[in-house]
């Protein structure tokens, strides 16, 4: 067993960003469900745009949390 005796905050900044990409990846089937009743439930002109965002977000929503992810985990201190 391998004791941590310091952290770079690049590498946890990597990490962290690794982490905010799986949890997007992982809640975008959940938006794309919405997206779909949200389709089903309105008129046709409004569900076409509706069904488009909703694809976009979910397809961009992995990289938008991954880059988020790594410069505010650099922004705070790092307590261990």
């Amino acid at each position: 067993m391998h004791e941590l005796k310091r952290l770079d905050v690049i590498s946890v900044g990597k990490i962290m960003g690794m982490v905010y990409d799986l949890l997007a990846v992982l809640f975008s089937p959940l938006f794309l469900i919405m997206m779909i009743a949200g389709v089903f439930s309105q008129d046709k002109g409004a569900a076409v745009v509706s069904g488009m965002v909703g694809l976009v977000f979910a397809i961009a929503m992995p990289f938008m949390y991954g880059t988020m992810g790594f410069p505010f985990r650099l922004s705070r201190r790092l307590d261990l």
